[in-house]
């Protein structure tokens, strides 16, 4: 049930840098893997997995200072500077928005610095993700506009998640993202029930600072179980997806019945199990036999997933991960409903979700087939493999 693949001494220095804790042995190991890798070595394949501040983080950590890369820390030191600004200015939106009685929560990688034991200097994401609830969308708008925040699309298409930026003085843009719904796809609906307003209404405050709001634990990792299954395990940030539940496990007491409950109320078992079971098999991963037996998906589809996943590798080499087929044959492994429910709602999605994402501006009164043609078009001059 555990997931595996093969690892040379750079996807090890990897993932036991990945692991929020590591034994005496593994921190030796650790040490003496960056030793005979060599810094360039060590930082190439961090850049590879888009995990230069948690390896750099990790490294420093435990590797005598006069013996680390001095260019690296001076960027950790940096990115530590950039994501205490980046939490800074999360805290004053926050404290904002709840002043004007809209709930939001923190999420995703900040989230997961704020529940975990990893250090600032470790989080590689350059924006906050907030969930919040589509009723408070107009004054969350408001309130973001008086903290000097503007909607700014870095994509080229609609989604729910609005991103706001806001430009420094020093010639950076602080970007924060407001999820109205956890997930949603572009091209094809995603199949899953949205907890987001279960999730928010346990929210909790975070241990520090304490103005700040997180999940529940368990909704947490919910959340960021499925998050990894969005990414399609491997794809970008692939490996850092797999750190954050790591990072949650570890740094905090799940309550694993309200996870289950959570997962089966999402019914997105399957996808629940592969992120549990990468994050096991790759950092060690503390999850309990009994959760990942509840959520198993028997022996020929587990099979075919882990074969599948294992040769696109969530530790990359440099190689090209999922191509479109094995990005369709992975998603209807992962789809509940079996590959024929599949196929209907990706060449045949309803009316309504077609107008929610391409019904807008000139195509606002198009009939449903220009629709159709506009899907096409803009996932075949848009999508690209990695």
């Amino acid at each position: 049930m555990i997931y595996e693949e093969p690892l040379d001494e750079a996807g090890r220095v990897l993932v036991l840098a990945g692991r929020c804790e590591r034994t005496s042995a593994e921190i030796e190991e650790l040490i003496g893997l960056y030793h005979r890798l060599g810094p360039t070595r060590c930082r190439v394949v961090a850049r590879q997995n888009g995990s230069e501040a948690l390896l750099g983080a990790a490294l420093a950590s435990v590797v005598p200072p006069q013996h680390f890369d001095p260019d690296w820390r001076g960027w950790l030191n940096e990115n530590e500077a950039r994501v205490r600004r980046l939490i800074e200015a999360t805290r004053s939106v926050v404290e904002r928005l709840e002043s004007a009685a809209c709930r939001v929560a923190v999420v995703e990688s900040v989230g997961v610095l704020l529940q975990s034991a990893l250090p600032p200097a470790a989080v590689g994401s350059h924006d906050a993700d907030l969930l919040a609830l589509p009723d408070d969308a107009e004054a969350i708008d408001e309130q973001l506009r008086l903290e000097r925040f503007s909607p700014r699309s870095r994509r080229d298409y609609r989604t729910p998640m609005v991103e706001y930026g806001r430009d420094e003085a020093d010639g950076t843009t602080t970007w924060i993202n407001l999820y109205y719904q956890p997930f949603e796809r572009v091209w094809t609906p995603l199949p899953y029930r949205d907890r987001n307003p279960v999730w928010l209404a346990r929210r909790t405050r975070s241990p520090a600072p304490e103005s700040l709001f997180v999940l529940d634990p368990a909704d947490h990792l919910a959340h960021v179980s499925m998050h990894t299954a969005f990414h399609g395990f491997v794809r970008k940030p692939g490996f850092r997806l797999h750190a954050d539940v790591d990072g949650l496990v570890r740094g905090n007491a799940i309550d694993w019945p309200r996870y289950l409950e959570e997962i089966r109320a999402m019914e997105v078992p399957i996808r629940a199990f592969v992120s549990l079971s990468m994050a096991a098999g790759l950092l060690g991963t503390p999850i309990p036999q009994e959760i990942l037996r509840a959520l198993y998906p028997g022996d020929q589809r587990w099979r075919a997933l882990r074969t599948l996943l294992a040769h696109a590798r969530a530790v990359s080499n440099g190689r090209p991960k999922l191509g479109p087929l094995r990005t369709a044959l992975l998603d209807i492994l992962l789809d509940e409903r079996g590959a024929g429910s599949w196929a209907v709602s990706t060449l045949f999605p309803s009316e309504g979700w077609l107008r929610e994402r391409y019904g807008h501006d000139r195509l606002a009164v198009a009939p449903t087939w220009r629709l159709y043609l506009e899907r096409y078009r803009h996932a075949l001059s848009s999508w690209r493999p990695e």
